[in-house]
């Protein structure tokens, strides 16, 4: 028989007293093995073998194993032992209080989880630490078979001491890796002299040689080794847990650890390869040579930390988890607790009101056909029966009640969608309530189940029926059945929407909906229980939500293939938004606008409570007051910025906190539309635009072809609408909570946790005051601001939301792809700039119905209380004025670039703002109002006049400009060229005569489709930047324009493929050969900056412009304004080379003129104020261009910089050159005079015009004879000019006779 000494258990005690190991191993044992613990613990069978008052002789210092065991169980022993020291063996002393009196105490300080001093929630007594769960165990591998002591029932509730202690080995149990390596120096070499070095010479002699300071220093080493091993592991947990998050716990599913483990066992393999051997004692410090008994002990402790590390490990977090704000799961508890109550209430009821119940069902069965009307106890028709006798009462049988209430939902549903025959038009079309039913989302039959054969809602309805009964005694007994009195009561008396409703379908946790589809689907014919329920489903949602409804169900019409057709361009909207740039755009967009977000609720709060004064109702004094005290309240403050913490808080975003909420709240059926709009977006357009509805074996194949196109759209976008929904969550929490404390005077968080969402589902006068509005709306409210801060709400002006919708539906999102952006961009920079002047005005227009207004107000709603809308204009505007003021602050600095487009980074390098929303928005807005304010400023009279002076300044500007304009607030895709030139174009196009006719057709299909189709490999465009980071392809700008080509084909060619080519959709090889891009200020090229930036954030660096830049830049010319417009690379790069020869120059006399204006007294009449100046220097530079381009076209400007080219390479440009220029006076000739000119030409050489830079073969004249030869500059458009030109001025002098 095995036994454990005396001896045994006093060493593993003294061990234990010194060992102080640095891993949650050595804590847990120290847990297990501590006085008070009611795990196995060796002097806890001490204190027991010494408490008896039996003894046993021994022929040994030992106790056997089965006396353990027996001990344990009966926790009194009859065993007697020999020589038993007092002063070893100590009696385990006796709890301070006992367990009844700990329940006292914590009843009082814990109430959470007691009610009437019986716990009612153990789980979170046990995370609280109050309470330790204790559990019978039995180790099959062990000799031994411990049960725990019976008088410790399953559960002991901890003491003041053992609760504190319980805490502090969470603490340390929590405690990063790298605090908890260290122990003392001095500790570290007292251990070591105690050491028995026999075995160990070397350690032996360097303590010889070096001493304790030696062992000291070796002490210190140690601790840091174990120091930086520890900060390794918190890092590599840090990344892990990260990974872990995005990836739904991808990482530990992948090794199969936790996050903690894997850190301590990548650096537990790290130490061992970096441990010395002659230093690893120190870190174990403890002897080596344990006793067999000793190691039995250590057994047992290692397999009880196995089985309960889990336990352990949740204990560790209670108090976290306690204290977190979004417990979700103590939320769904405390629902689900609440639930259950409201069911035993409505249960213990409807046993009181069996008659009601019996006659529910009863008159059920008499309305589908199972009972004779006029004797309701005579049964015709067994089958439809859903009821059973029982001890003489009638009772519901639910089998059969499932059955046939299937059946009777399903038949309402098919009738309602059966089609029929227009009259009218001859088509087979779907009853209005069958398409209204569609409108709703109501495709299963399924909701249309009457609660009365649904046992679980059978009793609740029982309860509400009673009470109500009770209640309105003489509503009763004047119908024909008892649902008919309900009816009358509730909804001809409009009882249904008052507070006493809501209070008993709470109470009895019964939905509105199953009520009403109750008391409407039993009360009437079936073709009228749906139109009510419809009805009642409209009334229940938003107007918005209504009218977006009916525009899906419009699309949903449309025939497959224009839906097929959607889908096809839908596919490549998503893929332009894939790609890792787009996401960190979309971040840091977010994050411009979050700030500014908390500051406009602010606001809010603060308009709100000063309450109706626009009318003047109110005290203005008081109003103040209350404004005042709102805006300096610290809590406003702190709500009002919460959704910026829910984006960043460690805790709640590493726990999926703020998700968990908000999937809890909303993905339930009484809120999916709600839900879909928040997350499924795009699973709902896919369901709308015909995935899956193919029924031909062609239609399927391009459903698959499409779908599978969808779906790696949707998982390339995963980056980004992973951002967006954390985006949008964060804004619908903090908006349902503020709303609901403005509104209701209630911490939302707080109640839920009380298990009130019932309550506030049911709109409960629990939590709903009598004039708030219902907390269906204040969830709407709450989506739509979420999907309003990111840009995916539908416009609010109605011009630009019936706009927006047109163009989606229409296909037009072939040319803009994002309008929903768009114009909800352009409200936000609206209502930033001016939007409390939209107030008055939207007043106003309401008195005759303006634009913006749904319907007409009367003169009083003119000057009632300012509504959400207002507020929002007027809070967005004074905070967007607070950030222009900062950004005209910032562009009148050193800092600003003089192009607004640009930030300077240093070092000569710029970032472009255009694709940081609504950075270049602010910034163009902020020129514009320092150039105004400048010319206002200059001017001394009337405001009129100061006003046109503003004016008069921005004209000396391209701020303006229709390009402008549209490139920053309508984005790049809609630059705008000569007015109608398409149109023009085309029109003229069709017609006979004009050479130019192929390349535009050309050019006007080739374009739009290039540009297109592009859309579609816009994903790949992430390994064309990622190789230009590796160093794989060549950071020069390159010029992806190619030579003139006015035949058909090959225009067709060169613009279908240069949108390709401009995103590099080239071999790294070819781009390379490409010529490098030349600009006007800058003949040597430019360079991309740190491309790395662009593949992970989204940031677009560029070298920027040498110094004279500047120049022009300020007085309003761009590089794009200066440079050569030449059709002909080869002549344009020529043309941008002489610039940059010319633009020097030109800067410098400008800046001469500027110096010597500045020089003149302020009262010399020649002196030029700042306007003035400014078009005198521009108008210099117009000139100077303009003279400077034209001396181009001389031939000693074609050699620049081309010594090199052999002499015929030098004659063919001088000819290029000539030809470009020929070519672009005949394009920019009106398209009439062109047909004019070549039929002229026609009729005088008696041939077409030549359309190539050289003759390519000898022209002969109509007399036989050569004109030209091969080889020779082509002038045939100039002679087609001089023709046309000639003839107009014989037209001309011969009118002139004429006259």
């Amino acid at each position: 028989m095995s036994s454990l000494s005396l001896d045994d258990v006093n060493a593993y005690l003294n061990k234990e007293n010194e060992k102080d190991v640095d891993d949650d191993n050595a804590i847990i044992k120290k847990n297990i093995t501590s006085k008070k613990s009611n795990y196995l613990d060796i002097k806890d069978v001490n204190a027991s073998l010494s408490d008896t008052t039996t003894t046993k002789q021994t022929s040994s210092n030992s106790i056997s194993l089965d006396d353990v065991n027996k001990a344990i169980r009966n926790n009194q022993t009859s065993v007697e032992t020999e020589n038993i020291d007092d002063g070893i063996i100590l009696p385990k002393p006796k709890p301070k209080f006992t367990q009844d009196q700990l329940i006292a105490q914590y009843s009082e300080s814990h109430p959470a989880y007691f009610k009437d001093g019986v716990l009612i929630d153990q789980e979170g007594a046990e995370k609280a630490g109050i309470l330790e769960v204790i559990r019978s165990q039995t180790d099959e591998n062990s000799q031994i078979n411990m049960p725990l002591p019976v008088e410790l029932h399953t559960i002991r509730y901890r003491d003041k001491d053992e609760l504190e202690k319980y805490k502090a080995s969470q603490y340390r149990l929590n405690m990063p890796l790298r605090y908890k390596g260290y122990v003392p120096v001095e500790k570290q070499t007292e251990m070591m002299l105690k050491q028995d070095l026999t075995n160990r010479p070397f350690m032996k002699k360097y303590i010889d040689v070096f001493g304790e300071s030696g062992l000291n220093l070796l002490g210190h080493l140690t601790n840091t080794f174990k120091f930086v091993r520890g900060a390794v592991a918190d890092g590599y947990q840090y990344v892990h847990e990260a990974i872990d998050e995005v990836t739904d716990g991808g990482a530990s599913k992948t090794i199969k650890m936790s996050p903690k483990t894997a850190a301590k066992r990548f650096t537990g393999d790290l130490g061992a390869v970096l441990e010395v051997a002659e230093a690893a004692p120190f870190v174990r410090l403890t002897a080596g040579t344990v006793k067999s008994s000793q190691e039995l002990v250590d057994q047992i402790v290692k397999e009880e930390l196995k089985k309960k590390r889990d336990a352990i490990n949740v204990a560790v977090k209670a108090e976290i988890i306690e204290k977190r704000k979004f417990n979700v799961k103590g939320m769904k508890n405390a629902t689900q607790e609440a639930s259950q109550k409201a069911k035993k209430k409505a249960s213990n009821l409807a046993k009181k009101n069996l008659a009601i119940k019996e006659q529910l069902i009863k008159e059920f069965e008499v309305k589908i056909g199972a009972r004779n009307p006029t004797n309701i106890d005579e049964i015709v028709d067994e089958s439809k029966l859903i009821s059973k006798v029982s001890a003489g009462r009638t009772i519901l049988d639910p089998e059969k009640a499932r059955k046939v209430g299937t059946n009777e939902a399903k038949k309402i549903y098919d009738d309602s969608m059966k089609s029929e025959v227009n009259i009218y038009t001859g088509k087979s079309e779907m009853s209005g309530l069958g398409e209204d039913l569609k409108l709703l989302g109501i495709d299963d039959s399924s909701v249309l189940t009457n609660p009365i054969v649904d046992a679980d809602m059978l009793d609740p309805l029982v309860a509400v029926i009673s009470e109500l009964k009770s209640k309105n005694p003489g509503a009763f007994g004047k119908g024909k059945t008892l649902i008919d009195d309900i009816f009358k009561l509730t909804v001809e008396k409009q009882l249904q929407a008052s507070p006493e409703l809501a209070d008993l379908l709470a109470k009895y946790d019964l939905p509105y909906e199953k009520f009403m589809l109750a008391v409407i689907g039993s009360g009437s014919q079936a073709g009228k229980v749906l139109q009510k329920f419809a009805q009642m489903k409209k009334a229940t949602k938003p107007m918005e939500r209504m009218e977006q409804l009916k525009l899906n169900k419009k699309l949903n019409d449309k025939s497959l293939g224009w839906k097929y057709f959607l889908r096809a361009v839908n596919i490549g909207r998503g893929a332009m938004v894939s790609q890792i740039a787009t996401m960190m755009r979309n971040i840091r967009s977010a994050l411009y606008r979050a700030p500014m977000e908390g500051l406009g609720d602010v606001m809010d709060n603060t308009l709100y409570q000063m309450g109706d004064i626009v009318s003047g109702k109110g005290s203005i004094l008081g109003a103040a007051y209350r404004g005042a005290n709102e805006f300096f309240r610290p809590t406003n403050w702190k709500n009002s910025f919460r959704h910026l913490k829910y984006m960043y808080d460690d805790v709640g975003f590493k726990n999926g906190d703020i998700k968990d909420f908000t999937d809890w709240i909303l993905d339930r059926p009484e809120f999916s539309d709600e839900f879909n709009r928040l997350f499924n977006t795009l699973n709902e357009i896919q369901t709308m635009t015909g995935r899956g509805q193919a029924t031909s074996r062609l239609g399927k194949g391009i459903d698959a072809l499409l779908s599978a196109g969808e779906d790696l759209v949707d998982f390339l976008n995963i980056p980004n609408r992973w951002q967006e929904h954390i985006i949008r969550r964060s804004y619908f929490t903090k908006t349902l909570e503020n709303l609901v404390e403005r509104e209701y005077g209630l911490n939302l968080i707080d109640e839920l946790k009380k298990g009130r969402l019932k309550d506030f589902m049911s709109n409960s006068s629990k939590v709903k005051p009598a004039n708030a509005r219902n907390f269906e709306e204040l969830i709407t409210d709450s989506v739509e601001n979420a999907l309003k801060n990111t840009y995916a709400a539908r416009p609010e002006f109605k011009p630009f939301a019936k706009i927006n919708n047109f163009i989606t539906r229409s296909g037009l999102t072939v040319v803009v792809a994002f309008p929903r952006f768009m114009f909800s961009s352009m409200e936000l920079m609206a209502k930033y700039t001016g939007g409390a002047l939209f107030v008055p005005m939207r007043r106003a227009l309401g008195l005759v119905g303006g634009l913006g207004m749904s319907s007409k107000r009367g003169v009083r709603d003119v000057f009632s209380k300012l509504d959400a809308t207002d507020r929002d204009l007027i809070t967005k505007n004074l905070v967007g004025l607070g950030a222009l003021y900062g950004f005209m602050e910032y562009d009148k600095s050193k800092y600003s670039h003089p192009d607004y487009t640009k930030i300077r980074t240093g070092d000569g390098k710029v970032l472009d703002s255009t694709p940081e929303f609504p950075i270049r928005q602010f910034r163009h807005i902020a020129r514009i109002g320092n150039q105004f304010l400048d010319g206002w400023s200059q001017k001394n009279g009337t405001a009129t006049e100061k006003w046109a002076a503003g004016w008069d300044r921005l004209s000396t500007t391209n701020l303006l400009s229709a390009k402008e304009l549209a490139e920053t607030f309508l984005g790049a895709n809609l630059r705008q060229g000569r007015e109608f030139s398409v149109i023009e174009d085309f029109a003229f196009a069709i017609g006979d005569g004009d050479i130019t006719t192929d390349e535009k057709i050309g050019k006007l299909i080739g374009s739009p489709l290039g540009n297109f189709i592009q859309r579609y490999v816009v994903p790949f465009g992430m390994v064309i930047d990622a190789e230009r980071a590796l160093g794989l392809r060549t950071d020069d700008m390159k010029e992806y324009s190619e030579e003139t080509d006015l035949t058909f084909y090959g225009s067709l060619e060169k613009s279908f493929l240069k949108p390709f080519k401009r995103r590099g959709f080239i071999s790294p090889t070819e781009e390379a050969n490409l010529e490098d891009k030349v600009y006007a200020f800058d003949r040597d090229g430019k360079k991309r900056v740190a491309p790395e930036l662009k593949v992970l954030f989204g940031l677009s660096q560029y070298e920027d412009d040498p110094p004279p830049a500047d120049f022009f830049q300020k007085y309003g010319f761009d590089t794009f304004g200066l440079s050569s417009k030449a059709g002909s690379v080869i002549v344009r790069n020529r043309e941008n080379r002489l610039l940059s020869l010319v633009l020097p120059s030109i800067a410098e006399v400008g800046k001469t003129l500027v110096a010597m204006n500045e020089q003149l007294d302020s009262n010399d009449p020649e002196k030029l104020n700042t306007t003035d100046l400014r078009k005198k220097i521009r108008n210099f530079i117009q000139t100077n261009i303009r003279e400077a381009k034209r001396e181009f076209g001389n031939k000693k400007y074609y050699y620049e910089e081309n010594e090199g080219d052999s002499p015929e390479t030098q004659n063919y440009k001088v000819i290029l050159g000539q030809f470009e220029k020929s070519l672009t006076a005949f394009r920019r000739t009106a398209p009439v005079t062109r047909v004019e000119a070549v039929r002229l030409f026609r009729q005088r050489m008696g041939r077409d015009v030549v359309l190539t830079p050289t003759y390519q073969e000898d022209i002969y004249n109509q007399e036989g004879k050569i004109e030209f030869k091969a080889g020779e500059r082509n002038i045939d458009l100039d002679v087609a000019l001089n023709l046309e030109k000639k003839s107009r001025l014989r037209l001309f002098k011969r009118r002139r006779y004429i006259s």
